[in-house]
């Protein structure tokens, strides 16, 4: 099967059972603790991606990384009090792989907030497409978040660029239709109007992280190209758009970073990344080092440097601001 990037949807503070896959995840068993109550003062943040991969990955906090399955854990590390829903490691084989591939910025985004200040949900989906997340949405809105953030439309990119198995995807993710720059905006100008009808959360918009490290490539103009029909949906809809492309083309610049051309993720290429890591042991940073890669470990899939930087763009952009 091709390898995908995921889709994210990310919300701020998670409702126990925040969607039916995370239940079916933990094998039909209620969450403890609060009952998913919001503790008063902490903000609930919901994400959805889509990735682009890149966990990414499609985050509502489209933390446009995509998402199957979640596990309780204890916000903190504290032993009392607050609970929240983050993605567990071995939810299912997809989840797996992905975390595998890439590294959860979800996780970095918890650690840069003071213990207990968020709690993280997740809604995306492996491989999604805007059109995906567009009917998914059901589960954000049942209980609402006050933010959310949306990384979507890098599978969307990637499908306008030769050698992408648009045919396979199309039938592998019930596509209604080829996907096209244009139906792209359009799904994503009805998940952000559907968000703002029916719910009071603050909504942040990420352009789409830098596809490959050739910024005069096909790949990393296709990404920007998307971003920018990311940027006129967000002025549309008067939401914010959170510059990540922007952080990650200039991050690219400033280290002069080489410009290895873009190649596609295959199954074949994930299994590398995968035996490396299982044989060899070697992390996600080393894979993208030695493959003289500065945000990725294979021009999709975001290493701690890439992660972190979406990390940085919905803190300082979202949340902080937003206090």
């Amino acid at each position: 099967m091709w390898h995908e990037f995921e889709g994210d949807v990310g919300v701020v503070a998670s409702s126990s059972g925040a969607t039916e896959d995370r239940n079916r995840a933990e094998h039909g068993r209620e969450p403890v603790g609060n009952g998913g109550g919001r503790p008063p003062g902490r903000p609930r943040i919901a994400t959805s991606e889509g990735s682009c991969s890149n966990r990414a990955r499609a985050a509502v906090a489209v933390v446009l990384r995509g998402d199957r399955g979640s596990q309780l854990h204890r916000a903190g590390g504290e032993e009392a009090g607050l609970r929240g829903w983050r993605s567990s490691s071995g939810a299912t084989e997809d989840r797996n792989r992905a975390e595998q591939l890439s590294v959860d910025y979800l996780d970095l985004l918890e650690r840069r907030r003071p213990p207990g200040d968020v709690r993280l949900a997740r809604f995306g989906v492996n491989g999604d497409f805007a059109h995906n997340l567009l009917r998914r949405l059901d589960a954000v809105v049942a209980d609402p978040p006050e933010v959310i953030t949306v990384l979507i439309g890098t599978n969307d990119a990637r499908a306008s660029l030769a050698g992408y198995p648009v045919e396979q995807v199309v039938q592998r993710k019930r596509l209604p239709e080829r996907p096209s720059a244009g139906w792209f905006q359009q799904c994503l100008g009805a998940v952000v109007a559907r968000l703002r009808a029916e719910t009071d959360a603050r909504i942040g918009l990420l352009s789409l992280p830098v596809l490959g490290q050739q910024l005069d490539g096909p790949a990393a103009r296709a990404s920007l190209a998307y971003s920018r029909l990311v940027a006129e949906v967000a002025a549309a809809e008067k939401v914010a758009c959170l510059p990540l492309h922007e952080r990650q083309t200039e991050e690219l610049r400033r280290a002069d970073a080489p410009p290895v051309a873009f190649r596609e993720a295959t199954p074949a290429a994930s299994v590398g990344v995968l035996l490396q890591r299982a044989v060899l042991r070697r992390g996600l940073d080393t894979i993208s080092r030695r493959r003289g890669l500065l945000l990725t470990t294979d021009h999709i899939h975001q290493n701690s440097r890439g992660a972190g930087q979406i990390a940085e763009v919905i803190d300082t952009g979202l949340l902080t601001r937003g206090g």
